[in-house]
């Protein structure tokens, strides 16, 4: 069963200190923006915190943006690629 998350959630690190988010802080990070865990408040409730996950795809909400694996950094990349 594959886990869906339409409405989003954010991503805590374990005891919920710190808060997975792009590095420029915001809901507009450039192409290959690398993830950061920040210290926030448990809830983790800005909106560039949340992230979700539909058909195996983890994806930045309020960019759009989806989740990639890059060498030893998690970065962010367009939800849809231009393909030559």
């Amino acid at each position: 069963m594959t886990f869906r998350s339409f409405a989003g959630s954010p991503i805590r690190s374990h005891g919920g200190s710190f808060c997975l988010q792009p590095e420029s802080g915001n809901c507009n990070p450039a192409d290959n923006t690398r993830l950061v865990y920040m210290k926030d408040t448990p809830q983790c409730t800005k909106d560039y915190m949340v992230f979700t996950y539909f058909n195996d795809v983890l994806t930045h909400k309020c960019s759009g943006k989806r989740v990639c694996p890059l060498g030893q950094y998690v970065h962010l990349f367009p939800l849809l690629e231009n393909v030559s």
